[in-house]
């Protein structure tokens, strides 16, 4: 069965917060898809100072925790939409 996870990452133009969206439908090659997700998440922490560098890893887990989270809820409970959260 295919599976389709489609993560946006969206920059407020006002203020430095992000918001991290997840939609996750059936599963495949669900590993690799978060791997890139985070992947390109990851590379605006690149030649930043260790204090930036830091907070991006603390995002990082935050948004590994929203994807798993979006899959467990469309696993058991059926819900189609996403969720998403505000770093």
């Amino acid at each position: 069965m295919g599976a389709e996870i489609n993560v946006t990452l969206i920059s407020e133009a006002r203020g430095s917060s992000t918001i991290l969206w997840c939609e996750s439908g059936p599963f495949e090659d669900i590993q690799n898809r978060i791997h890139d997700a985070v992947e390109e998440f990851a590379i605006t922490a690149n030649n930043d100072l260790d204090d930036l560098i830091q907070e991006r890893k603390c995002q990082l887990g935050l948004f590994r925790w929203l994807l798993y989270l979006c899959l467990w809820k469309d696993m058991f409970l059926s819900w189609n939409r996403g969720c998403a959260l505000r770093l």
